[in-house]
Parts: C-alpha cells; structure tokens; sequence
C-alpha cells in the first residue's frame, strides 16, 4: 500500500512538472515544436499510468498532430501534400 501511494505522488509529480513544461513552451511560443511533442508524449505516458485515459488519449493526439504539421512543413507540401514543384506544374 505505501509502495503505491508513494508511486501515485511520484507519478502527480511528473504529471505536475510535464504541465509547467507545457506552459514555459507555450509562453515561449515553442509548444508547436519537436519538443512541446515530445513533452505531451511523455505526459501522455505519465496520464495514462494514472489511470486517466482519456487525459492521456488528447495528449497525445495534440502531439501527433505537432509532429504532423512539423512534418510537413520540413517536406515542403502544402495542406493537399503537394510539393511546390507539383502545384507549380498545375498552373500550366
């Protein structure tokens, strides 16, 4: 029983500190970056062993949806995932 309250208080531990990362990054207008992503995945991880799924669940969503956009910015494609080069060919 003291083995699992004292993982519980580690675990709110964690959740508590990957939150206050979470708002230093936003603060900082870095939410949307490889590490705002990384961070949301691990408090997914830390959400989840506490037995809230559904907090765990949109935090993760958000971070793929980070990793996604980042994706796609660094392949060069627009929202239809056409590169430049295609869409230029289109026009003629």
């Amino acid at each position: 029983m003291a083995i699992a309250k004292a993982q519980s208080g580690i675990l709110e531990e964690a959740v508590a500190s990957f939150e206050a990362a979470l708002a230093v990054l936003e603060d900082n207008e870095l939410l949307e970056t490889d590490l705002g992503a990384r961070v949301l995945q691990n408090l997914s991880v830390a959400q989840a062993q506490m037995g809230d799924e559904e907090a765990a669940a949109r935090s993760e969503a958000e971070a793929k949806q980070i990793l996604e956009e980042i994706q796609e910015r660094e392949s060069g494609r627009d929202a239809t995932g056409k590169s430049p080069l295609a869409l230029l060919c289109e026009m003629f």
